[in-house]
């Protein structure tokens, strides 16, 4: 089998903006009150509830230990880039619906969906709407050697007064249910035993992927791997950071030159960008000492500006907080890198999928990253 695995993601791919749900339902706050039940009472509502809210505990709970990406339809006619991403944002709340998903990861396997008009009509009663029909076709795959773990199938019916809003509505029919549940939990269990039967496999494709100094995609494959996969995991484990030691060192040289444009961004105030692009720079890299010269040089500007603003000085507690950012934000970018590395990935592979286009594929990176940061 031809596995250069890991695709996308993940967290995969495009945010769009606000949804103007007029439907949705606000918040009040009640008052909680104790009933005493018996246990098979107690059962009994679980149950109940379980059925009101079309939800399998069970199943959702056994997807807990996979990191899995989403991947929306690709623009076509109707279903502009606008909603696509609005597609890609409702994948990501199913999975993370089902205790699925990683935002710093970029995991080799994605929930995927296309989407086709079946039915598109006007209404015959004044004011005319226009209404339109789709099927979804879900499926958990690998990507990279197109293999389907599960799938689903579901029609949705949208009406607007145009047929985008009729398009938009029909998407938001997408909603969490007992046969998506399924899909997720039926993929999870198959995709932690391609990697227990194919560890040599996944293995090769790690070692190819050092043996081209391409770390970044072997730091997203590494980080594919849910903990389940035992052996597939402590081997990923075991590389991870020495692999991602080799990373830094190779990009040291990128992330100064990036320091330095957030150091002139920043305009003299506290900015964590500046700190991340630091904290990618190991201490054996050649340009490490000119990158902490460059940290106490903008500290001590912005304590300037600060004096000039009778501003308080930068206080530890204050520096602590800005490196707990930092983090956050140096995990961003790490997941960039690895959404840029699968991308490209991606684009080698000589085979046609539905959702192969050169110039989607080719801003993939950036797209997940957007998802990422409006979740």
């Amino acid at each position: 089998m031809k596995l250069k695995n890991l695709i996308f993601v993940t967290l995969i791919l495009v945010s769009c903006g606000g949804n103007n749900n007029s439907n949705q339902k606000s918040f009040t706050p009640k008052d909680r009150t104790t009933v005493e039940m018996s246990e098979s009472e107690r059962r009994a509502a679980i149950e109940a509830k379980k059925a009101e809210k079309g939800v399998d505990l069970g199943v959702a709970l056994a997807s807990n230990d996979l990191k899995l990406s989403v991947m929306p339809p690709f623009p076509k006619g109707d279903i502009t880039e606008a909603i696509s991403e609005r597609i890609a944002v409702k994948l990501l709340h199913l999975t993370t619906a089902n205790g699925i998903g990683g935002l710093n990861n970029v995991p080799g396997f994605a929930l995927c969906a296309s989407m086709d008009e079946v039915d598109k009509k006007l209404t015959s009663t004044a004011p005319q709407k226009m209404v339109t029909k789709y099927s979804i076709s879900y499926s958990v795959r690998n990507l990279a050697t197109d293999d389907v773990y599960a799938s689903y199938e579901q029609e949705v019916t949208g009406v607007g007064g145009s047929w985008e809003e009729a398009t938009i509505n029909a998407v938001n029919e997408i909603e969490n249910n007992v046969h998506i549940q399924k899909m997720l939990s039926i993929a999870s269990e198959k995709i932690i035993t391609w990697y227990n039967e194919n560890l040599e496999t996944f293995k090769r494709q790690v070692s190819t992927a050092l043996g081209t100094n391409d770390y970044a995609y072997a730091l997203a494959l590494i980080n594919s791997v849910p903990e389940k996969a035992v052996a597939a995991f402590e081997y990923a484990t075991s590389i991870h950071d020495g692999v991602m030691a080799k990373f830094k060192l190779q990009n040291a040289s990128k992330e100064l030159v990036a320091m330095k444009q957030a150091i002139l961004a920043s305009e003299n105030t506290l900015s964590p960008e500046v700190y991340a692009h630091l904290s990618l720079i190991p201490a054996d890299a050649p340009e490490y000492k000119e990158a902490l010269a460059l940290s106490a040089e903008y500290e001590n500007k912005v304590n300037l500006q600060r004096e000039k603003n009778e501003m308080q000085k930068i206080s530890e507690e204050e520096r602590k907080h800005q490196l707990e950012m930092a983090q956050l934000e140096s995990e961003r970018m790490m997941a960039q890198y690895q959404s840029d590395a699968v991308s490209e990935e991606i684009q080698k592979l000589e085979r046609e999928l539905e959702y192969e286009r050169r110039g989607f594929w080719g801003s993939i990176g950036s797209r997940v990253i957007k998802l990422v940061d409006s979740f």
